[in-house]
This record gives C-alpha cells, sequence and structure tokens, in this order.
C-alpha cells in the first residue's frame, strides 16, 4: 500500500511540474459562445486509471464539447513505471461561483485519467485549527464537507487506484496545508509557511 501510495503521489507531481515546465504549448482561441465551466461540470468530469485509460474516462471530445475551446495544450509526461505523454488542455473562462483561476484536464489516448483547479484571486483562508481536527483516515467527502472546498487540487485515477491532492490556503501570507488522498482516504497533511 505504501509503495501504491508513494507512486500514485509522484505521479500527479510529475504531471504538475511537466505541465508546469512544458514550453511547447499551443494557444488555442476561445469563442463568446463559450459557456463559463462551473464546479459542477468540473465534478462531472470522469477520470480512467492510466493503465485503462479508456475504461471510464470522459472522452476529449465530449469534454470540449461541454467547456469548449481550451485556453492552451501541452504535452505533460505521466510515469506509472513507464513514461507516457498525455495531453492537458486548460480552461480559464469558470463561472464566479466556482472561485477557479483556471481547470486543467489531462488526456490519455483521448480519455480523462488527470483533472486540476486552482485559485488565484481572492482566495478563501481555512483556520489551521480546523485542519488540525482533519485525521488520516477520513474520506475526501467528509474533508470537503467539513472544510469546504480546497484552494487548488489535482486529481489522477478512479476507485482505489485514484490519488488527490488539495491545497488549503491558511493565511494571507500564503501558508498552505496540503492533504494527499487515495482511494479517497486522507493519508498524509503537510504544512507550508511562507517567511
Amino acid at each position: 500500500m505504501k509503495k501504491g501510495f508513494a507512486l500514485t503521489t509522484l505521479l500527479l507531481v510529475v504531471i504538475s511540474l511537466s505541465a508546469c515546465s512544458q514550453s511547447k504549448s499551443a494557444k488555442t482561441s476561445t469563442t463568446s459562445s463559450d459557456q463559463a465551466i462551473t464546479r459542477s461540470d468540473y465534478n462531472r468530469i470522469k477520470l480512467a486509471n492510466i493503465d485503462s485509460p479508456k475504461a471510464g474516462g470522459a472522452s476529449e471530445q465530449a469534454v470540449k464539447r461541454s467547456f469548449g475551446s481550451p485556453a492552451s495544450k501541452n504535452r505533460v509526461t505521466i510515469n506509472n513505471g513507464k513514461r507516457k505523454t498525455a495531453i492537458q488542455y486548460s480552461w480559464t473562462k469558470v463561472t464566479p461561483s466556482f472561485k477557479a483561476s483556471a481547470v486543467t484536464v489531462e488526456f490519455l489516448n483521448g480519455h480523462a485519467v488527470g483533472k486540476g483547479y486552482l485559485t488565484i484571486k481572492n482566495p478563501r483562508f481555512t483556520s489551521s485549527k480546523s485542519l488540525k481536527q482533519i485525521k488520516n483516515g477520513t474520506s475526501y467527502n467528509q474533508v470537503i464537507q467539513k472544510l469546504g472546498n480546497p484552494n487548488a487540487e489535482s486529481k489522477t485515477g478512479s476507485g482505489n487506484l485514484s490519488a488527490t491532492i488539495t491545497r488549503y490556503i491558511t493565511s494571507k501570507k500564503g501558508n498552505t496545508t496540503t492533504l494527499m488522498f487515495t482511494g479517497n482516504k486522507l493519508q498524509s497533511k503537510n504544512q507550508t509557511s511562507v517567511k
């Protein structure tokens, strides 16, 4: 189990870092007819596991049809023992109620295997005291019920093989607490302080 957790954690980090460092991004235009993405739209994106992306992952065509034209396209490297190249699309037309600055979805063989969002403007702060009360083993849904939606989130896979990283901002300085889940159960918490 620890090996699997480490692998999924590494996978999430690799996807995030590859996307950030990728220099070959193709910008695409958005149209005025594109609908703004809601949190419900984001939540409805079904993810598949990297080993079998066509088994349950939302199709690239369906997501584009729902979200409209992406703002950018990147190639990202994912690694689950074998290096694979996925396509990551980013959308920035998001409803104000979602409170996200951008939504990303990663596709492998035309099917979604990862998704995430980031809040940059006017972030909501979560108290450190509330975060300390959350214990390992707590389900993802229970955490959301107690703390509300995170400021940033990254998900890959589904079911027992899923991995989720959420970040809650705890101060105006930018201090954060990162929660890491596997199989929808909290495995660890890490605090980052900005001096």
